[in-house]
């Protein structure tokens, strides 16, 4: 389980994945598992990530899991 349509909007719109891991507090890495579901993401980062980077999407279509989607 993945976040590929949060993957694709960080790569469209030319955000640095470190950019958002410092706005996370957190490192790169554990924001990379985040994304490709590794670890869960945390309401409050979820929160911060739609606010900061994507708040003129949805945040449920933000957040939509690979296994929504199939």
């Amino acid at each position: 389980m993945g976040y590929k349509f949060l993957r694709g909007k960080i790569a469209e719109r030319g955000i640095k994945k470190n950019t958002i891991a410092l706005e996370l507090g957190i490192t790169t890495k554990a924001l990379k598992n985040k994304i490709d579901g590794v670890t869960p993401f945390k309401w409050e980062e979820a929160c911060k990530i739609h606010d900061r980077f994507f708040p003129d999407v949805d945040k449920d279509t933000l957040f939509t899991t690979d296994e929504q989607t199939a």
